[in-house]
């Protein structure tokens, strides 16, 4: 009766382990796929970011450069 009643947890106990395993296999692959395209979208936005400033950094620097050649003109001017 004893090793009955062992085997028969035991088997319960390989099934229900079974059971939790093939659970978190499948949670693990939804939270992975939607990282992913979390990731991506986050990367996007960030790359996206990182061109506006660099857009923003060589303007501000042109405009800088103009104003410095006018000042130096003016300056020549009344040299």
């Amino acid at each position: 009766m004893r090793d009955s009643q062992t085997e028969e947890w035991r088997n319960r106990s390989d099934s229900q382990t079974e059971e939790w395993r093939s659970r978190s296999d499948s949670l693990t692959e939804e939270w992975r796929d939607r990282s992913d395209p979390q990731t991506e979208e986050w990367r996007n936005r960030s790359d996206s970011q990182e061109r506006l400033t660099n857009r923003g950094v060589e303007k501000q620097e042109r405009l800088t450069n103009r104003v410095v050649e006018k000042q130096e003109r003016l300056t020549n001017r009344g040299a």
